[in-house]
């Protein structure tokens, strides 16, 4: 509403190589007041995309939010080779912290959709 001191919730679509700082940036949007998280994209980075997914699901889970929609994008880049980094990042590309199991019997968490990320950044816009 103009003129009532309340900002409007922004919805927001992450696109994500979630490591350990994409993990950090997502659980302060996770709590902000002022944001609705509505999708999240898994792109390859630190780690291979299919983990880049876990990771999100268990992040969401920890976080006891959702459903929220995660969907799966490239497993490599449009023009370099994929370059992970599980040496520095660990084997899950969260140092060595472990998430719970995404489950698909909870209520919170995300749901990994059945559409990839470019399909998912269009439904978001």
């Amino acid at each position: 509403m103009i003129g009532s001191g309340k900002a409007a919730v922004q919805p927001v679509f992450a696109d994500v190589d979630t490591g350990v700082d994409d993990a950090m940036a997502l659980a302060y949007l996770l709590a902000s007041a002022d944001a609705e998280l509505v999708g999240i994209a898994s792109t390859a980075g630190n780690v291979p995309v299919d983990q880049v997914c876990i990771n999100n699901l268990g992040l969401l889970q920890l976080c006891g939010v959702g459903p929220i929609a995660v969907s799966r994008g490239s497993s490599v880049p449009l023009v370099a080779p994929l370059r992970t980094a599980e040496d520095t990042h660990g084997p899950r590309g969260l140092g060595y912290a472990e998430l719970p199991e995404p489950s698909v019997e909870s209520e919170t968490g995300g749901v990994l959709t059945d559409y990839d990320a470019a399909e998912a950044w269009i439904q978001a816009a």
